[in-house]
C-alpha cells in the first residue's frame, strides 16, 4: 500500500510540475481544463495523451510514416542516414511499424555499393542489427582506401 500511495504522490508531483512549466498556448489551454490540476489529469499519462491529441498537427503518424517510408541515403553520409531514421523512427512510436519493416526501408534507401551489398548479403533481422553492418562496412571500406 505503501508503494502505490508513494507511485501517485510521483505522479502528482510529475503533473504538477509539469503543469507549470507550460507556457502561452500550452498554460492557457491547461488553466481551462478545469477548476484543479489533479481533476483535469489525474495522472502523467493522462496528461501526456490530452498535450498530444490538442497539439499534435493534423495527420502528424500519417507524416513521420509517409517520411519515413520515403527516406533514401542519395549524398548523405552514412550516418546521418541513420540518425534521420532513428529521428523518424522515435517520433512514429506510438504507432510503430514492425521491425522487418525498418530494416526493409534501411536496406532498401542505402546508397549502391559495398555497404549496401554487404548489408543485403546478411539480411540481418533488426534495425540496429542492419546499422551495425552498415557501419562496420563502411569502415572496412575507408581503411581499405586509406591503407
Amino acid at each position: 500500500m505503501a508503494m502505490t500511495s508513494g507511485l501517485i504522490t510521483i505522479d502528482h508531483q510529475q503533473v504538477s510540475l509539469a503543469v507549470s512549466k507550460l507556457d502561452g498556448r500550452a498554460r492557457e489551454w491547461a488553466s481551462t481544463c478545469s477548476t484543479s490540476v489533479d481533476i483535469a489529469f489525474p495522472t502523467w499519462e493522462s496528461l501526456k495523451s490530452q498535450l498530444v491529441q490538442v497539439f499534435s498537427p493534423p495527420n502528424q503518424a500519417y507524416r513521420m510514416r509517409s517520411l519515413f517510408l520515403s527516406t533514401r541515403q542519395d549524398a548523405n553520409e552514412l550516418s546521418d542516414y541513420v540518425q534521420e531514421l532513428r529521428t523518424l523512427m522515435a517520433a512514429m512510436q506510438s504507432d510503430a511499424l514492425p521491425e522487418a519493416v525498418h530494416v526493409t526501408i534501411f536496406t532498401e534507401g542505402l546508397s549502391s555499393g559495398i555497404v549496401r551489398t554487404e548489408v543485403f548479403r546478411v539480411h540481418p533481422s533488426t534495425f540496429e542489427k542492419a546499422v551495425g553492418i552498415a557501419l562496420s562496412a563502411e569502415h572496412y571500406v575507408k581503411s581499405a582506401r586509406l591503407g
